[in-house]
């Protein structure tokens, strides 16, 4: 892709951002300075998707302190730090307390398993896997 294909993408993300801004605006009466700090993140991502090539979107959570996962096929957004086995065992729509199951995930960096009462770092764009594997132990 040449720059001038790339700066045609860049526009046609940017109307649509421009809208979907526009409708947040309007229906959620945000205060002043949460619009001024989501502004000013669109425009560091138009910039950066310039630079960069990634999406205006994903710049735009990750300024604000989100990032995209997927969980059993299921996308979520959520905050960027780190999630619990629990809390992943209930976007998968599994019971929290549920012991019998295996939750496995895949990121750019690394991949591994998140054991019960654990958390796992977060990276934008993780899959996890939650499987039931009809092991309960529980008394």
């Amino acid at each position: 892709m040449d720059n001038y294909q790339r700066l045609d993408c860049v526009k046609g993300l940017l109307m649509g951002m421009d809208k979907q801004l526009n409708d947040l605006f309007q229906k959620d009466n945000l205060p002043e300075n949460v619009k001024t700090i989501i502004v000013n993140k669109y425009f560091e991502a138009a910039q950066e998707l310039l630079d960069e090539g990634e999406t205006v979107q994903e710049k735009i959570l990750a300024g604000l302190g989100k990032v995209k996962i997927v969980v059993n096929g299921k996308k979520w957004l959520v905050p960027e730090k780190s999630i619990s086995y629990k809390e992943l065992v209930q976007l998968a729509g599994f019971d929290k307390n549920n012991l019998a199951l295996t939750i496995t995930y895949n990121s750019n960096t690394y991949s591994g398993k998140v054991c019960y009462d654990e958390f796992v770092k977060l990276n934008n764009s993780m899959v996890f896997n939650v499987v039931d594997t009809g092991d309960n132990n529980e008394s």
